[in-house]
């Protein structure tokens, strides 16, 4: 059973156990139990949605849960085409968390996945992986003239 992106809910999963008894040759076996939320990320998914020659990023929030702090040691991305990345930790009262900030750098149209590989120095996660989404269009009349070009 996997728990990947379930941090946080409930889970009820049951299966069959196949044994060599005669007698009960299955036995089926629930497992219940609440996944503990190591860290929460606001929003789960990077978007970078615009045109060619604009600015486009965006900026997620990590926050490790109390329970489980953790520093983050340093980021990467799996395919690293199209993107630039930097992350800062900031304090939110007493929790401590980071800021990643993503912005394309696609200069041609198109639609691009990659994923951000974030080290963490956590025995629990010692990565967490982010989606990055890109989706860049060629700029239109309106977009030209509303940008002042």
């Amino acid at each position: 059973m996997s728990t990947s992106g379930k941090g946080g809910h409930e889970l009820d999963k049951t299966v069959s156990v196949v044994t060599n008894d005669s007698a009960n040759a299955t036995i089926p076996l629930t497992i219940k139990g609440r996944v503990i939320e190591i860290y929460s990320l606001s929003p789960r998914t990077v978007k970078l949605k615009g045109y060619v020659g604009e600015t486009v990023k965006d900026t997620i929030r990590l926050v490790p849960n109390k329970a489980y702090k953790f520093k983050v040691l340093g980021i990467t991305a799996k395919r690293g085409e199209n993107i630039r990345f930097q992350f800062k930790e900031v304090k939110d009262g007493d929790q401590s968390g980071y800021d990643i900030t993503v912005e394309n750098t696609a200069k041609t149209p198109g639609v691009y996945f990659d994923t951000l590989l974030v080290k963490t120095d956590s025995e629990q996660k010692p990565q967490i992986d982010i989606s990055v989404i890109g989706s860049i269009r060629k700029p239109t009349e309106h977009t030209t003239a509303t940008n002042g070009g």
